[in-house]
């Protein structure tokens, strides 16, 4: 079971739906930075430009790295 932060809990649910969507995209562009480039090319910059996002957002996703990989 995924924990979820406070603010995540008492979000919205149109919130709720827009982090999921933008942990998705930020999940999905790592995994394929990872598989054409290796995971020890790829920065977080990397993962934050190809998803649109910056990279705190990459870092306030939660256990991002370990879903990523």
């Amino acid at each position: 079971m995924r924990r979820l932060r406070a603010s995540t809990v008492d979000a919205s649910p149109l919130r709720q739906q827009a982090a999921a969507r933008t942990r998705e995209q930020v999940l999905r562009c790592a995994a394929g930075l990872f598989a054409g480039r290796g995971y020890g090319r790829v920065t977080v910059a990397d993962i934050a430009a190809a998803a649109g996002v910056s990279p705190k957002t990459v870092f306030a996703q939660n256990n991002w790295n370990d879903e990523a990989r």
